[in-house]
């Protein structure tokens, strides 16, 4: 067994390889193992609970509609 590139993924035949560190996690909400810079920030949910429906208008005269019928007749 050697070792064989396939999709850009190094595989190493039939081997198994155990991971260096394995967290003891209590709970879904245990972050004990995030650096404080990640846990303090603020959660914001997303999407917003209601998203603004774009008229037919403002979809024809957007900049990417343009561009895709620009490329279209190239």
């Amino acid at each position: 067994a050697g070792f064989r590139y396939s999709n850009s993924i190094l595989f190493l035949g039939p081997f198994q390889l155990v991971p260096p560190f394995k967290p003891q996690v209590t709970s879904e909400t245990d972050t004990r193992y995030f650096d404080e810079e990640f846990t303090a920030q603020t959660i914001t949910i997303t999407p917003p609970e209601k998203c603004k429906s774009a008229t037919t208008r403002e979809l024809t005269e957007s900049v990417y509609n343009k561009a895709l019928r620009k490329a279209a007749s190239v």
